[in-house]
């Protein structure tokens, strides 16, 4: 009796890999600038990662280099540090820098080395926050000016600012605010400090001040007949109706014929400070 099986053998085909494996590569500066597209097969994707020979309980964990494939055109080869982490049970990728001169593998370490210490768990080593998300709100807060440095104002540019008014179109706050307590200074008190800084000109027949609820100054502005001038719009406009240099109150002088005498009335009978002239 034959033992010859009926049965037709199975076919034995080796298993083709459709995955491109790609090599990795030293973390070195020397072996990345080696690194050319022109070396790689792109296929269809625009661009391919190339893993770097890390340790794996090193901060480095997860660093690959990012090329592009570019044009026939391109010459160059970018190439761009990117990190794979895994965050509340996804997989994630996070931009870490462009490859080049001013950043290098050195400046790389350094970086991962502080996102690691305020990213992760020093014990387990686990992704605790994401680095996306911190880098994505950096954008978001606005910084807060520096007033330690002098923005270059003359005085009469800082009078007028003190006032209200806006200096090259930056943002204005409301005028006569108190040295050292917060708030606003009263009517009288604006009236006063107004005549101190503005000094004895045609401007202070166009404001006047009030005090609201809170018995804080308001400024109100008010036309002026007599002169034939409209009522200023703010503060700006004020000091642009009445320049440095115009509308100043000058001293009356007059003839006593009887004495045979000239008197002078000053435009102030007030000793104040003028600036603003």
């Amino acid at each position: 009796m034959s033992t010859e099986k009926l049965e037709t053998p199975l076919e034995r085909v080796e298993i083709k890999q459709t995955r491109d494996k790609v090599d990795p590569i030293r973390f070195r500066d020397d072996r990345i600038n080696k690194v050319k597209k022109e070396n790689y097969s792109f296929g269809k994707k625009r661009f391919k990662f190339i893993p770097f020979k890390v340790s794996k309980d090193s901060h480095l964990k997860g660093l690959v280099l990012k090329i592009l494939k570019g044009t026939t055109e391109d010459k160059q080869t970018d190439k761009v540090f990117y990190l794979r982490f895994w965050f509340n049970g996804k997989a994630d990728m996070h931009w870490v820098g462009k490859y080049s001169q001013t950043f290098g593998t050195k400046e790389c370490d350094e970086y991962l080395v502080d996102l690691v210490k305020t990213h992760q768990d020093p014990k387990t080593k686990f992704w605790i926050k994401d680095p996306n998300l911190t880098k994505k709100n950096e954008k978001r807060i606005v910084e807060k000016p520096d007033t330690t440095q002098a923005k270059g104002y003359t005085i009469n540019e800082t009078i007028e600012a003190y006032c209200g008014a806006t200096i090259n179109d930056e943002p204005a706050e409301r005028g006569f605010s108190k040295d050292r307590k917060d708030g606003y200074r009263t009517a009288k008190s604006c009236r006063n400090w107004f005549r101190y800084l503005a000094g004895y000109n045609y401007r202070k027949s166009l404001v006047t001040f009030y005090d609201d609820e809170n018995g804080d100054g308001v400024v109100q502005f008010q036309s002026n007949k007599h002169l034939r001038i409209n009522k200023p719009k703010d503060m700006r406009d004020l000091f642009r109706k009445y320049p440095p240099g115009r509308g100043i109150l000058q001293d009356r002088k007059y003839w006593n014929r009887r004495r045979k005498q000239t008197y002078t009335i000053p435009a102030s009978q007030k000793k104040v400070f003028m600036i603003v002239t």
